[in-house]
């Protein structure tokens, strides 16, 4: 039987990852409906230049969202356009005009840990690993991908930086063939963690390697 997450559990992690996106910006600028979050560093990074929808009367619509991304997103010299929609209710309402501008709509999944898990971690499979590890790791992920230019991937792999010095972020990782082929990553702070970033190479896929990374973590 599956939990359904709490409305007090789902306030507290979205807290949390607002919080955690506040730190990783260098620069907040308002916007008509919310805030807009930037990092120069990184003009390519989505997860680090985005607007934040904080408002959601019916003065907010999918045509004035975009209208506001160009305006400040374009003034930023940012190439990509990216708005954040906390409130479920609202996106669901939103998300038919934002297709309907021909804009990708995705939706960000939350779950929260209610038990301890099925399956135990065996032994020597992952491990914490370091920074320098970690961006190892996502460099690989990225030539996996495939489509990125080399500025993109750069700072795809050094945006971890940012994320580690804001979230106390902490690695982990699954070794095969002498690189790791399925790392996580754990973000912790106000009595607060969650896991993010669970990436596996698409060679070494249902081995169990994301799950023992996941477990890693959790422990």
């Amino acid at each position: 039987k599956v939990a359904l997450m709490s409305d007090a559990e789902r306030s507290r992690a979205v807290a949390f990852m607002r919080a955690l996106e506040t730190a990783c910006s260098s620069r907040i600028e308002p916007f008509e409906g919310g805030r807009a979050l930037f990092h120069e560093d990184f003009p390519f990074v989505r997860d680090l230049n985005f607007l934040r929808v904080e408002a959601a009367g019916p003065e907010i619509t999918a045509p004035g969202l975009a209208a506001e991304a160009e305006r400040v997103q374009g003034a930023a010299g940012l190439v990509h356009r990216k708005v954040a929609i906390d409130d479920e209710a609202l996106g669901e309402r939103l998300a038919p005009g934002f297709q309907q501008l021909d804009w990708q709509t995705d939706r960000l999944l939350i779950m929260a840990r209610h038990r301890s898990p099925a399956r135990r971690r065996a032994p020597g499979i992952s491990r914490e690993i370091d920074l320098e590890e970690i961006k190892r790791a996502r460099e690989l992920t990225l030539e996996d991908e495939g489509g990125h230019s080399e500025e993109v991937k750069a700072q795809l792999r050094d945006m971890v930086e940012v994320v580690a010095r804001a979230g106390k972020a902490r690695f982990f990782g699954a070794e095969a063939g002498g690189e790791y082929v399925s790392v996580c990553e754990l973000y912790a702070g106000s009595g607060n963690a969650q896991i993010e970033a669970v990436m596996t190479l698409t060679d070494y896929r249902g081995q169990g390697l994301g799950t023992a990374v996941v477990l890693a973590a959790l422990e």
